[in-house]
């Protein structure tokens, strides 16, 4: 069964405006409408349109900030809690910010991630994380030089286009599928370049087809997303494509199966 999403009110963060009416039938908000400073930086009539083309294509979802049930498994252990995810846009730019508590243990992790939106999506500019019982850490892009900087090393790396952060990779498949839905078939794959707090990783994400959640709202249809790298670490995302493709179901597995489970409960209003 289809279930609307309430209705939420103004928020006045300095990254978007929050919608007033429905989620599921507000118009598209923020859509990128910088395509005359590209078609100004063409050298050529067909790339001029295919830039312009592009940048009127990306989809981006509402502002919201999402409230999850957190379940923190290993072994026998297994704590419950709660976080938020707040997605905000404005212009061209665009804000991310996670924060997770667990009973008995407070907040173990808060993270963000800031930067700009491109005709492909999602450029970030700084990463940052901390997680309990470890020193937060920053990640710098430099997009100029196409390089990464690491607060917690003094190394830097390359990078090429499209390359996300942790916060940032499964709000890049939002824009993604609502950008592209047919790419987010049964059997497809979708490769991403991901950063995070010293290295950049490979991810292959699957699509494994759709599939219907229990949550807060009742039965959701979703499409589920499945990656898994070489070390055994696993991330599984549930997009809910009837509520703006927003991720309603979270999970991140490491490889010594320490689980961390995101269930969606409501969205925040303020």
């Amino acid at each position: 069964m289809s279930h609307a999403v309430p209705p939420l009110k103004k928020r006045g963060f300095p990254y978007g405006d929050i919608m007033k009416t429905n989620i599921k039938t507000t118009l598209l908000h923020g859509a990128v409408f910088f395509a005359c400073c590209l078609i100004m930086a063409a050298t050529g009539s067909t790339a001029m349109a295919e830039n312009t083309r592009t940048a009127k294509e990306i989809s981006l979802p509402p502002p919201v900030k999402i409230q999850y049930v957190v379940r923190v498994k290993y072994a026998a252990l297994s704590i419950g809690g709660t976080s938020t995810i707040t997605w905000e846009h404005h212009d061209n730019e665009y804000a991310i910010h996670t924060r997770a508590r667990a009973n008995m243990l407070g907040t173990v992790l808060v993270s963000s991630s800031k930067g700009k939106i491109g005709p492909n999506g999602l450029q970030p500019e700084v990463f940052t994380e901390k997680r309990i019982n470890r020193d937060e850490t920053s990640t710098t892009f430099d997009h100029h030089k196409r390089t990464l900087t690491f607060s917690g090393s003094e190394k830097s790396l390359p990078f090429a286009d499209d390359i996300q952060d942790r916060s940032s990779a499964i709000w890049q498949l939002v824009l993604l599928a609502r950008t592209s839905p047919e790419k987010f078939e049964a059997g497809s794959k979708i490769n991403l370049e991901v950063v995070g707090r010293s290295q950049v990783d490979k991810w292959t994400i699957e699509v494994i087809g759709r599939r219907s959640i229990l949550a807060h709202l009742g039965s959701i249809d979703t499409v589920y997303l499945y990656k898994e790298d070489d070390r055994g670490k696993k991330t599984e995302a549930w997009l809910a494509p009837d509520q703006e493709w927003y991720p309603v179901k979270l999970n991140f597995i490491d490889e010594k199966d320490f689980r961390i489970e995101q269930n969606f409960q409501k969205y925040i209003i303020d």
